[in-house]
């Protein structure tokens, strides 16, 4: 079985290509809204991932992050939606086993606060 990458490894990809977006939104004078630079992103990381446990990962901490971006929380909206259509694919005990427990945890949480699993 292919190793998984942990949740903070995600977040901190995803983290630092908003990052890069909103340097060269900067370095380059371009204007770009935060939700452009999110966009950007999510473009940039949508095909990065092989393991569908880890593009669920994506889907909830791009989900998040759109939610703290004013005018993006219509993809917010969407990334949830792609999370959903995830999980009704994969069988969450078996992925779960494949991750650290920290990253079982937070991962819960992370989708029992999104409204996406129940205890």
């Amino acid at each position: 079985m292919t190793e998984v990458i942990s949740y903070q490894e995600v977040k901190d990809i995803a983290l630092g290509m908003f990052w890069i977006g909103c340097q060269h939104n900067v370095d380059r004078n371009c204007r770009w809204t935060p939700a452009q630079v999110f966009g950007w992103t999510y473009g940039e990381l949508e095909m990065a991932f092989d393991e569908p446990v880890e593009n669920l990962m994506l889907e909830v901490i791009l989900f998040v992050l759109a939610r703290g971006i004013q005018d993006a929380s219509n993809a917010g909206e969407w990334h949830r939606s792609s999370a959903a259509k995830i999980l009704a694919g994969i069988s969450l005990e078996v992925e779960f086993a494949r991750l650290n427990p920290d990253d079982v945890a937070e991962l819960k949480r992370d989708l029992k606060a999104l409204g996406l699993v129940v205890d």
